[in-house]
């Protein structure tokens, strides 16, 4: 007599096994699916070099500015950089090796006193200008470059005084290339450059960075960059690719701009 409530019973328990097994299904594919695709940031980095007319082989370059812009997908602020990559034009050569050098390290163990640095080693500076999200305060980092050890680095110092006291330096590793491509120069941020107070992350709007720096060596001037053994008659590409700490990234594609002489 109890036989029908019995299997009214087990039923009951079978239904409510598969609707929690379905959930967990549900919840678990929306776990894994991939999220819709959000628009990448707006950069816009350029670069370009002086002299930019009649260039010879082997004459040296006394500036290449990179700068440029950055903002959200929407024209607000981006997220926070995490990552820099940036592949410089064909044509060009640098000459690290022959310039006296320093290191991140070294900077950090003078609590990133510039003048730890060796005179000749510095071979730029510029600035950054940047908001701290959460404060709504913006200011400008100075950013002075260095030759890093053997020329196989760019050591970056980044000093900023608002809305806190920031001073750290970067080993930005630089790498020969071959193709329309001359070197890769990759600087990662750390965390302190990401995060600079508790729970204030930064934004950055504007990048300036201008390089160059001569050197006598037995006798002869020579420079940080000079053009190489060929000239590519119209203009070499520049790549510039940043990645951001929500997962996005943007990359920016350009011209430097210049002419070869007549031979």
């Amino acid at each position: 007599m109890y036989r029908p409530v019995y299997d009214l019973f087990m039923q009951t328990i079978r239904i409510s096994r598969i609707a929690v097994a379905a959930i967990a299904a549900t919840l678990l594919m929306a776990a894994v699916a991939p999220a819709a695709s959000a628009p990448s940031p707006k950069l816009n980095l350029k670069a370009s070099i002086s002299p930019s007319r009649n260039l010879k082989p082997g004459q040296i370059i006394n500036q290449l500015l990179v700068q440029g812009t950055l903002a959200g997908a929407n024209g607000g602020l981006a997220p926070t950089i995490t990552k820099t990559v940036i592949d410089f034009p064909a044509g060009a050569v640098t000459n690290g090796r022959l310039f006296p050098s320093c290191s991140a390290s070294k900077l950090k163990s003078h609590h990133n006193a510039l003048s730890a640095c060796p005179k000749g080693s510095r071979i730029g500076s510029g600035f950054v200008t940047a908001t701290a999200v959460q404060l709504g305060v913006s200011s400008n980092a100075v950013a002075t470059l260095f030759n890093g050890p053997g020329g196989r680095s760019v050591v970056f110092n980044f000093h900023a005084t608002v809305p806190a006291d920031i001073n750290d330096s970067i080993d930005a590793p630089l790498v020969r290339k071959h193709g329309k491509f001359s070197y890769e120069l990759t600087l990662t941020l750390p965390h302190d450059l990401q995060e600079i107070l508790d729970g204030v992350f930064v934004s950055v709007q504007k990048i300036r960075f201008p390089t160059g720096a001569t050197i006598k060596v037995h006798g002869k001037k020579r420079g940080y960059i000079e053009t190489g053994k060929t000239c590519p008659k119209h203009g070499a590409p520049f790549r510039a690719q940043f990645f951001f700490m929500d997962g996005s990234s943007a990359t920016s594609n350009s011209q430097v701009k210049f002419t070869c002489a007549k031979r």
